[in-house]
């Protein structure tokens, strides 16, 4: 793997999904208030399914980041900037709904608990719109589809 092989934009698509997706395992995503004591959730235990899902986002972008960089081109119907795009768009528009409604059970607040949000929350949508920026330099930087499809047409017969 060379990651020298990468763009500038897909430089930026790897540091924002890798953060992102070691982040999501860090307990700093919201914080239990229960009788007097502090328990505090990951991503994956704490969120709701549309988090998830911009996490599963961050993981396509960082599976296909790392496949150019092993030098592995996939036939897609689209360019790798394009997806790049759309994979950190959507996970911060996820991510930001998910810091504005906030871990799930934050809404509870009897019997001595009480449900907050954790930092790791409030700054995952900067995270996930890096992939978003790196995907839109990618996409400026020329790029085209991966791959011709079918073979190439002939050139014209010359005149006669």
């Amino acid at each position: 793997m060379d990651l020298s092989r990468l763009r500038r934009g897909e430089q930026f698509v790897l540091i924002g999904s890798a953060a992102l997706l070691i982040l999501s395992f860090l307990s700093f995503w919201s914080k239990y208030e229960v009788l007097g004591g502090n328990v505090r959730g990951t991503a994956w235990n704490s969120l709701p399914g549309y988090a998830k899902l911009a996490l599963f986002l961050a993981l396509v972008a960082l599976v296909l980041v790392l496949l150019r960089a092993a030098g592995k081109d996939l036939e897609l119907p689209a360019s790798y900037g394009q997806i790049y795009l759309v994979c950190g768009a959507l996970a911060t528009l996820l991510l930001l709904i998910a810091a504005i409604a906030g871990p799930e059970g934050s809404g509870i607040s009897g019997l001595g608990i009480e449900v907050s949000r954790g930092p790791l929350l409030l700054i995952s949508p900067i995270l996930a719109a890096l992939i978003a920026y790196g995907g839109f330099l990618t996409h400026q930087e020329g790029e085209t589809t991966t791959t011709p499809r079918g073979p190439a047409a002939a050139p014209p017969a010359p005149p006669a």
